[in-house]
């Protein structure tokens, strides 16, 4: 708010509280001519006093006419401001102002004579509002105690240069009451006295009327200014309790963020620690790696580097801060500057190969690859260049280069070659794209499926092979081809094939891909014979077994019993007569006895009790004991519904189970083993799976260990197919699918 300062103001807008300044006009100083006249002095005097007019401005004559024009002619006038503020007076103003005892003042209303100021101020208005001058021939000024009618003129003053409106108001005397002044008066009658005093009187109360209404006027805008005023005030206190609240909301925020502050204090002191530690290991790192390795910064100067490269380049520690540009390099590195502003440019690694120059003759040979140095917020600060030395690798590639171009001749021979191999081979092959399409078909493969290679190109490999009943695997030395969502592996796979005439035979297809051309060559071979083989062995074997595990158990077992028997009664005779004989004999009848169980459990896994299909889920439950007894932890697990019809595939199921779960126990050295028997799509499965340490397999199967050749005779014997997974440490899943 203005406060005291009203009279140096104006109110633009109360409801925002804007105001502009008027300032006063400034004060024109008095030159007064003292040197000069003093100079006229002792020119007068020097001159037997005869003034020198010559040496007189022209402008101090029209100074001296203007001053006597304007005391003689100009009436009493006074230049104000918006706010009655007296800034000049001009002639007899006595007449009209009367100046009060006590401080000086310059407001206009009080130092107004009395009957003025009423007027005045309703002059001052009006021209205010209408821009426009105004003369009040009706006034009348109380002087000497009498009242003499004057006129007061108020118009407005313009001036680009002043901040604010003036006004300038003239008084003048009435030429009649000049003239009566000047003749004495005489003596009134009575009644012309009394009406005098009573015009006087009614000028008085007229005078007082406007004065009271004018103040009327004035104590409304005031009242309205008042109102106006507390509701500001109010809408200010309201304002200033709201501050308050945001004040205290931003104390307590200034508090949260004092202890968010000290908490990212404390990490930014872990920070720094983690920074002084990662520094560390960068100086350890770059004096302990033989790559030569620069920092430069955008304008190429070097920030850091570490002790190889600073014998390649002939950098000190002193050099920090100077430019590259002016060292010189045991290596040829001309171009080091302009690659350098290449990546800077375009963000753009650049490697080339230089060497090392010691006698104007090639020494060493260095690759140097420069990248651009990136910030944590992925701003370019600079390049990194690093030197690592290729010159074994050179040498290398150029005897390598010589090497492949004799390899090429060798191989164009080779192919030749191939070609003529593939036409003559024994063994069906068959060349396809990787989607599976026929490219190639030797006169094997004809023979062997019994098609022409003229019906066959083009075809996909699936109306040979149908893969989609193989389940597929993953083994740890294979790789894939995916064919149509089917999968032909590397490894050698059992499958089923058709010939034309539609009849389905045994195969065995071993795969190679070449991911450069996208081909996969298969090499098929004709199983029929060798499965009717391994049949055979497998009927053989498990006659043999069957032969000698009754032998087990009606020989050697019953030759155990009886020992065991007639150690018994030994016993019992012996400890009448000699107590440590029957401590000896009780130890072997002990172990008699373990030898007969143990016979039994041979006996019983060489020749099984036949069971029908349904109770192999029984019988599978007890071979799973046997790894109880191991202190292996075992879990079992079956479909609700399981259909086995044929007691020869129960039996073979129960072979490989038991084969599997005795390579667990005796070689895995597991700890876990689960046995499942579910069904799987529209047949069903067999997995023995265990956490041991595995095996490693080979992807010939003739280089198999007889355990897992027997499995896969047993499966070939019911016509199943049998996958075995293994890696080191992550143990064995045999499944079989049948």
């Amino acid at each position: 708010s203005l406060g005291k300062n009203k009279n140096l103001f104006e109110t633009l807008s109360k409801k925002w509280r804007i105001f502009k300044s008027i300032k006063a006009t400034n004060k024109l100083s008095v030159n007064f001519p003292i040197e000069r006249h003093l100079k006229q002095t002792s020119a007068i005097k020097n001159n037997n006093n005869i003034m020198n007019y010559h040496a007189t401005s022209p402008a101090r004559f029209a100074e001296l006419v203007n001053r006597d024009l304007l005391e003689a002619y100009a009436p009493a006038a006074v230049l104000i401001n918006r706010v009655y503020e007296i800034l000049h007076f001009q002639g007899p103003t006595v007449n009209y102002l009367e100046f009060p005892k006590g401080t000086p003042t310059h407001d206009l209303i009080t130092l107004l004579r009395e009957g003025l100021r009423t007027r005045i101020r309703t002059a001052v208005n009006y021209v205010l509002k209408n821009n426009q001058p105004i003369v009040d021939l009706d006034a009348n000024v109380k002087r000497h105690g009498h009242y003499i009618p004057c006129t007061i003129t108020v118009r407005p003053v313009f001036d680009p240069k002043l901040p604010s409106e003036l006004l300038l108001v003239t008084f003048e005397e009435k030429q009649d009451s000049v003239s009566h002044k000047a003749i004495p008066p005489t003596t009134p009658s009575l009644p012309d006295h009394d009406s005098s005093i009573i015009e006087q009187l009614e000028y008085e109360l007229n005078a007082t009327r406007e004065d009271l209404q004018s103040t009327v006027e004035e104590l409304e805008s005031s009242n309205e200014e008042l109102k106006a005023s507390n509701e500001e005030v109010m809408s200010m206190n309201e304002e200033l309790q709201s501050a308050n609240e945001e004040l205290e909301t931003s104390k307590e925020e200034l508090q949260s963020m004092n202890e968010e502050l000290h908490t990212v204090n404390s990490d930014l002191q872990l920070k720094v620690e983690e920074l002084e530690k990662s520094y560390d290991d960068t100086l350890n790192l770059l004096s302990s790696t033989h790559i030569a390795t620069l920092f430069l910064d955008r304008k190429l100067q070097i920030k850091l580097f570490n002790p190889t490269i600073g014998e390649l380049l002939n950098l000190r520690e002193s050099d920090i801060g100077r430019s590259i540009s002016d060292f010189s390099a045991k290596v040829a590195n001309s171009d080091l500057v302009t690659d350098a502003h290449q990546v800077l440019k375009k963000l753009t690694p650049i490697e080339k190969d230089v060497w090392s120059m010691e006698n104007n003759k090639k020494n060493r040979c260095y690759l140097r690859r420069i990248v651009p140095y990136r910030t944590a917020d992925n701003h370019i600060n600079g390049v990194v260049i690093t030197f690592v030395e290729i010159t074994e690798r050179y040498q290398q590639a150029q005897y390598l280069e010589q090497c492949v171009q004799e390899r090429t001749k060798e191989l164009h021979d080779r192919n030749t070659r191939l070609n003529t191999i593939m036409k003559h081979a024994s063994q069906a092959i068959v060349v396809m794209k990787e989607n599976g399409r026929i490219t190639d078909f030797n006169r094997a493969a004809e023979n062997m499926f019994g098609y022409h290679v003229d019906e066959v190109l083009g075809k996909n490999i699936e109306q040979l092979v149908p893969v989609m009943n193989v389940e597929p695997q993953k083994a740890a030395n294979t790789t894939e081809l995916n064919v149509k969502k089917s999968l032909i592996t590397l490894a050698p796979q059992m499958l089923i094939a058709i010939r034309k005439d539609n009849i389905k035979f045994p195969i065995k297809l071993t795969t190679t891909t070449i991911a450069k051309n996208k081909l996969c060559i298969g090499i098929i071979t004709d199983l029929t014979e060798n499965l009717a083989l391994k049949k055979a062995i497998a009927e053989i074997s498990v006659s043999e077994q069957e032969k000698l595990g009754r032998e087990v158990h009606d020989s050697l077992g019953q030759r155990l019993t009886g020992i065991n028997l007639l150690a018994s009664d030994l016993k019992r005779n012996i400890e009448k007569d000699d107590v440590q004989s029957g401590k000896a004999l009780t130890q072997i009848i002990d172990q008699i006895s373990l030898s007969i169980g143990e016979a039994r459990n041979i006996s019983h896994g060489l020749s099984p009790t036949l069971f029908p299909p349904q109770k192999l889920q029984d019988a599978l439950i007890k071979l799973v004991k046997i790894a109880d007894k191991a202190n292996i932890q075992s879990k079992v697990e079956f479909s609700k519904v399981l259909q086995i019809a044929d007691n020869t595939i129960a039996i073979q199921i129960y072979r490989i189970a038991q084969e599997a779960i005795n390579n667990v126990i005796k070689h895995s050295k597991a700890t876990k083993i689960t046995l499942r028997l579910i069904n799987h799509l529209d047949q069903m499965m067999l997995e023995v799976k265990d956490n041991g340490i595995g095996i490693k397999l080979k992807e010939d199967e003739a280089d198999w260990g007889i355990g897992l050749k027997i499995m896969q005779y047993r499966a070939s014997s019911i016509n199943s197919s049998l996958f075995i997974e293994s890696s080191p440490k992550r143990g064995t899943s045999v499944r079989c699918i049948f």
